[in-house]
């Protein structure tokens, strides 16, 4: 998770993912990105998220958060 974590950072401040630049100064990985973004590329690298109702895999985000 630490290395997703680092490789997320280093995209955004190159302006890998599309985003406009952040501006000067210190930022912190949670000033930096959206949750559903970060989620996104979790289940990307393989990451398990579990429902909490059912305990069943959650397989991708559902389309309403997708935004």
């Amino acid at each position: 998770m630490t290395s997703l974590g680092v490789a997320l950072g280093v995209e955004r401040l190159l302006e890998l993912d599309g985003a406009t630049p952040p501006g000067p100064g210190v930022h912190t990985p949670e000033a930096l990105f959206s949750s559903t973004y970060v989620v996104g590329r979790m289940l990307e690298t393989g990451a398990v998220f579990l429902d909490d109702a059912t305990g069943d895999p959650v397989e991708e985000l559902p389309a309403a958060t997708m935004t």
